[in-house]
């Protein structure tokens, strides 16, 4: 890290990187803390522990006083459940839509914004946004589904903003664009079962009607209106360096912080990213690393030796942010050869090339435990979240076989 600081001290990995060290690493039990917390206590998971664990409420302390037993219990509740109206985002003004409840909640109300385990990358995605350089900087994001992750983004580009718009953000360019489908069975039942409103405040929403792309938009648009939707399927001919320029309006704007949601089994790397061309500097999100073996491999195979530096994770989950340490494009001659030497490699009987995978990736679990590569793992980490993560990134690199490898070097003659 020390020499990707050194080399791009302006850009947004490295303005990332600071701004991850003093709002989660600045001692070592908060960020453990924080996402132990984040299957329990919105407030403390997307507020950051350190902004949220002072506003903690408390029960009356006499059980004769009901009425301050009850409003204690009440503002427990909503505590808990990210109803928090007192614990401001960081980088931030304070105003009433800047809190842990407003990027919890739809609009103005108390109907929680629909989100598949994204609670716990929320604060890293702000902080990451929040880095990208305001004159120049935009944000891809790869299948947003309801707008949580958008929303969370959003908040980061409005405190990347706030020094060069003098509270005139709708003057300015749009610097979110969200890609995606909006539709489907699959994100309809997802909808319908975790957000019975939905269909009561969209009526025409159905199986037969799934576009949901109307509820992105009245989500994210509420606290940032700039942002935009690019409707479609993802693919190199929908997502591309030319594609990226009209949708701006300027050659000079460029993607500095990717999202991406959309790449559940490695040959999807290819075909969503294949037509970007990814600057060093620039922040990549990948929100289902954890989530496919075969990705697993794949970026500690022939991505991460020479292009990524993982910055970010979220324990037991599926994010992981990287910086990005050369300018690349997924789809260069040297991934695909890469990857077939790697199908030349006999895994049942040679260690070697899973040995080097293991150690690079248990140094880095170590590094991310606190930023740094000689800290004193906090025991929450080591206990609860690190060593689960190790034991199944371990499993994944030893389950390599050469067709995998194989059959990801073929891309190579189609892109």
């Amino acid at each position: 890290m020390k020499s990707f600081l050194q080399e791009y001290p302006n850009s947004t990995g490295a303005r990332f990187i600071h701004l991850l060290k003093a709002e989660l690493h600045a001692r070592p039990e908060w960020e453990p803390h924080r996402q132990s917390y984040c299957g329990r206590i919105l407030s403390l998971c997307i507020g950051g522990y350190h902004n949220a664990k002072d506003k903690m409420p408390t029960f009356a302390s006499s059980s004769s006083a009901s009425s301050r037993f009850s409003t204690s219990l009440d503002r427990l509740f909503n505590f808990y459940n990210g109803r928090d109206y007192d614990t401001y985002l960081p980088l931030l003004p304070q105003t009433d839509s800047t809190t842990v409840h407003g990027v919890r909640h739809f609009r103005d109300t108390e109907h929680a914004i629909v989100n598949l385990g994204t609670s716990k990358a929320c604060l890293p995605l702000m902080l990451a946004a929040a880095s990208i350089d305001p004159k120049v900087g935009i944000v891809i994001e790869l299948g947003p589904f309801a707008g949580f992750s958008s929303k969370c983004a959003a908040y980061g580009i409005l405190a990347a903003m706030q020094n060069i718009t003098n509270g005139q953000e709708e003057d300015s360019p749009a610097r979110l664009f969200s890609f995606d489908t909006f539709d489907g069975d699959v994100n309809y039942y997802a909808l319908t079962r975790k957000g019975a409103w939905i269909k009561d405040m969209y009526p025409d929403f159905s199986k037969q009607n799934s576009s949901f792309v109307q509820l992105w938009r009245d989500t994210v648009q509420h606290v940032y209106p700039q942002a935009k939707s690019v409707v479609g399927c993802i693919n190199t001919t929908a997502v591309n360096d030319d594609v990226i320029q009209n949708l701006s309006g300027s050659s000079k704007l460029i993607p500095q912080l990717l999202i991406v949601d959309t790449v559940k089994t490695s040959k999807l790397l290819h075909e969503h990213l294949g037509g970007l061309t990814i600057h060093a500097g620039t922040v990549l999100f990948l929100m289902d690393f954890q989530r496919s073996k075969h990705l697993v491999q794949q970026i500690y195979g022939c991505f991460r030796p020479k292009y990524l530096l993982p910055v970010y994770i979220s324990w037991n989950n599926e994010h992981v942010a990287f910086v990005v340490t050369r300018t690349l494009s997924v789809n260069e001659p040297d991934i695909f050869q890469c990857y077939l030497e790697l199908a030349k490699v006999n895994f049942q009987t040679t260690a070697f090339h899973t040995h080097l995978m293991k150690t690079r990736m248990e140094q880095d679990l170590m590094f991310l435990s606190g930023l740094t590569t000689n800290a004193a793992i906090h025991e929450r980490f080591r206990e609860g979240l690190r060593d689960k993560t190790l034991q199944a990134m371990n499993k994944a690199l030893d389950e390599q076989d050469e067709w995998t490898w194989r059959v990801l070097s073929g891309l190579g003659d189609r892109s």
